[in-house]
């Protein structure tokens, strides 16, 4: 597997680019998965930069509005049976790291558009969690 990081000031072409070198890749015979940050943008650049090309390559998409169910498992399911030939999958950051096994990785290109999320949140309820905050305080008296 190959990872390409396209990183560079809003409105400098990484998106533009990154559909060049996706379709001279597919059409060559080169697997590639472009991840975007949001499904918007997504639909926006199949919609604005590759469908507008005279002979796209064969392509698919992941997200929320295009799977039924588990979108990590519908692209896992894509991964274990997608055809030999050259081709573009786009799927969201998000989905990355829910993918489980991952079938012929090392025959597919992978293009990040923008930085994928590096922190993640844990929220908890204090009334279901109210140990980790009391058994670690301890009375004092003062005065």
């Amino acid at each position: 597997m190959r990872i390409t990081f396209c990183s560079a000031p809003c409105g400098s072409g990484k998106t533009h680019q990154i559909v060049n070198r996706a379709c001279e890749w597919a059409k060559i015979g080169r697997r590639v998965i472009v991840f975007q940050p949001t499904k918007e943008l997504i639909e926006k650049t199949v919609q604005g930069e590759l469908l507008q090309r005279p002979n796209p390559p064969t392509y698919k998409v992941f997200h929320g509005d295009t799977v039924s169910g588990s979108v990590a498992l519908g692209l896992t399911d894509y991964l274990k049976q997608a055809d030999e030939e050259g081709q573009i999958v786009f799927a969201t950051h998000q989905v990355l790291s829910h993918i489980g096994f991952w079938a012929n990785q090392d025959t597919w290109n992978i293009f990040l558009d923008e930085a994928p999320q590096v922190l993640r949140h844990n929220s908890y309820e204090v009334p279901d969690t109210h140990a980790l905050i009391t058994d670690l305080i301890t009375l004092e008296p003062y005065n």
